[in-house]
C-alpha cells in the first residue's frame, strides 16, 4: 500500500485560522489472497514500474508499507503492517 499525503492550501480555510489543510489518498493498493489453512505465507511484491518511491518532502509524501490481514468472524479484521522504503 502506498500513501500520497499532500498540503492544500486554499483562503477557505482561513475561518477555521489556517489556509491549509493536510489530506491523504491511496496511491496505489493491492492485496494478494492467501491460504488461510497455512500458518505461514511467503509472497514474492513487486513495485509496480509506474509506482512513485518512498519521498518525504515538506507538503508531498510517499510512503509505502507492506500490510497482512487476517479476517475475523467478529469485529475488526487483524491487521500488521510495517513501513518499508521504495527507493528511486
Amino acid at each position: 500500500v502506498c500513501t500520497e499525503t499532500y498540503t492544500v492550501f486554499s483562503p477557505q480555510l482561513r475561518a477555521r485560522g489556517s489556509t491549509e489543510a493536510v489530506e491523504d489518498d491511496v496511491a496505489y493498493e493491492r492485496w494478494i489472497p492467501a491460504d488461510s489453512s497455512q500458518s505461514e505465507q511467503v509472497v514474492t511484491l513487486d513495485v509496480p514500474p509506474d509506482g512513485p518511491f518512498s519521498y518525504d518532502g515538506e507538503y508531498l509524501k510517499f510512503r509505502w508499507r507492506v500490510a497482512a490481514r487476517r479476517p475475523r468472524d467478529r469485529g475488526l479484521d487483524a491487521v500488521r503492517s510495517r513501513e518499508i522504503r521504495v527507493l528511486p
